[in-house]
C-alpha cells in the first residue's frame, strides 16, 4: 500500500511539474528578415535613431563651422541608415522583390545622400583640436555617464549571432539550404556567401538575380531564416537575463541622446 502511494505521489508530482512548465514555444516560418525582432534590438538605436543622430550632427556641426566662417557642410546634406531593421540582412537576403531586380544589391535601402569633401581649410576648422567634430561630438555626450559601457548590446548581438551559427540545429539547417541550391547549380557553403561573390559587385546580372532567386527558394523550403532566428532569439533571451541591469542603462543613455537630437533638428 506504501509503495503504491509512493508511486501515485511521484505520478501526480510529475504531472504537476509537466502542467507548470511553460509550452515550448515552436519555431516559427519564416522568411522577411525585416519583420524579425530580437530580444537585445530593445537595446540597440534603430536605424530611424541613428538617422535622427547624424541629421542633428549635420545641423550642429553647420552651426559650429558658420560661427568659425565656413559654409559647410552644404544645406541639405545627409546620409542616412536605409535599412528598414538590424535583421534584414542577419541571415542573408529575404526581401523578393529587392531580389529580383537588385539581386545582393541593396536597393532602395542604400543610403540616401552623399558627403561633400571639405576644402583644407575646412578642414582644419573640422579635424583640428577642439574643431567642430570635437565639439559637437562633446555636447552629444552630455548624456553618458563617466563607466557606461555603450557598446554591451552590441557585442553581445555579435556573440548570439557567432554562438547561433555554430548550433547544431542551425549547422544542420544550412547544410540544407547549401544542398538546395547545389541541386539548382549554385555551389555555396552558407546563406552569406553570395553576397561577398566578387561577381556580383558591380550591377545585377542574369546569373546573380539567377542565384538570388535559388538562394530565396531554398530559405522557404528549408525554414532557414525561421530556424536560424528562433536559435538566435533563445541565446540572447539568456544575455539579457544575465545582463539586464547593465543593458537597462545603455537603453536609457540611448533614448536620452535620440531625445537631445532630436531637440536640436526642431519641430
Amino acid at each position: 500500500m506504501l509503495v503504491r502511494h509512493a508511486a501515485t505521489l511521484a505520478t501526480a508530482l510529475a504531472l504537476a511539474g509537466c502542467a507548470s512548465a511553460p509550452p515550448e514555444e515552436p519555431t516559427p516560418v519564416v522568411l522577411a528578415g525585416a519583420d524579425l525582432r530580437l530580444p537585445l534590438d530593445e537595446y540597440l538605436l534603430s536605424p530611424d535613431q541613428l538617422n535622427d543622430l547624424g541629421r542633428a550632427r549635420v545641423v550642429l556641426t553647420r552651426e559650429c563651422m558658420r560661427e568659425a566662417g565656413f559654409d559647410y557642410p552644404p544645406e541639405g546634406e545627409r546620409v542616412d541608415v536605409g535599412l528598414r531593421g538590424w535583421n534584414e540582412r542577419r541571415y542573408g537576403i529575404t526581401d523578393e522583390a529587392t531580389a529580383a531586380v537588385d539581386g545582393y544589391g541593396v536597393g532602395e535601402s542604400a543610403p540616401v545622400g552623399s558627403r561633400t569633401e571639405p576644402t583644407p581649410e575646412e578642414r582644419v576648422a573640422l579635424e583640428g583640436a577642439g574643431g567642430c567634430i570635437e565639439r559637437v561630438e562633446d555636447g552629444q555626450r552630455r548624456s553618458r555617464r563617466p563607466g557606461l559601457d555603450r557598446e554591451l548590446a552590441l557585442r553581445l548581438a555579435g556573440e548570439s549571432f557567432t554562438r547561433s551559427r555554430e548550433a547544431p540545429r542551425v549547422r544542420a539547417v544550412v547544410e540544407a539550404w547549401s544542398a538546395c541550391v547545389r541541386a539548382r547549380g549554385f555551389d555555396y557553403p552558407d546563406p552569406l556567401a553570395p553576397s561577398s561573390d566578387a561577381r556580383f559587385a558591380g550591377p545585377a546580372t542574369p546569373d546573380e538575380l539567377a542565384v538570388a532567386a535559388a538562394d530565396l527558394a531554398c530559405k522557404e523550403e528549408t525554414n532557414l531564416v525561421g530556424v536560424w532566428f528562433d536559435e538566435e532569439r533563445s541565446i540572447q533571451r539568456d544575455l539579457v537575463a544575465a545582463n539586464r541591469a547593465a543593458l537597462a542603462e545603455v537603453r536609457e543613455a540611448n533614448a536620452a541622446d535620440v531625445e537631445q537630437a532630436r531637440r536640436s533638428l526642431g519641430p
